[in-house]
């Protein structure tokens, strides 16, 4: 009778709990000239994707987990040709759209990171540049 009871407890626990929920996407837009860009959540040295130009302006990933990318872009001028490229990562807040955007200012490369915010300017975001890794043995 005791068992039967505590079963009971435990099943009016997880009628009474739903299920968790995943968190909702998170929208992001590539925009710059770039040359490829590809995008994983599993740690630095995870799995990633590239993703193709086509969907640039809708990438979608996990809301609420750390997400890095891979970002390259060849400027050719009749004076001089420049390869910007590098490893990046940020949270993206669950439902949140962002921005992530390439310049050329100077001959310097820059990487920069913004958060859509619905009737205002976007609201700039630390973007973190990831230090080189050897991925060879993960």
């Amino acid at each position: 009778m005791i068992l039967f009871k505590r079963v009971l407890t435990l099943l009016s626990l997880v009628i009474a709990c739903p299920p968790m929920q995943a968190a909702q996407p998170s929208r992001i837009v590539a925009v710059g000239d770039f040359d490829y860009v590809n995008v994983g959540q599993s740690g630095y040295c995870g799995e990633r994707s590239e993703v193709p130009s086509t969907e640039w302006k809708n990438i979608l990933v996990r809301g609420d987990e750390q997400v890095w990318f891979r970002m390259k872009s060849v400027i050719h001028s009749t004076s001089f040709t420049t390869t910007c490229e590098g490893d990046y990562s940020f949270v993206p807040a669950a439902g949140k759209a962002y921005i992530i955007r390439f310049l050329l200012d100077a001959r310097v490369c820059r990487f920069e990171l913004f958060r859509v915010v619905p009737n205002s300017d976007p609201v700039r975001e630390p973007l973190t540049r990831a230090e080189p890794q050897s991925c060879l043995f993960h």
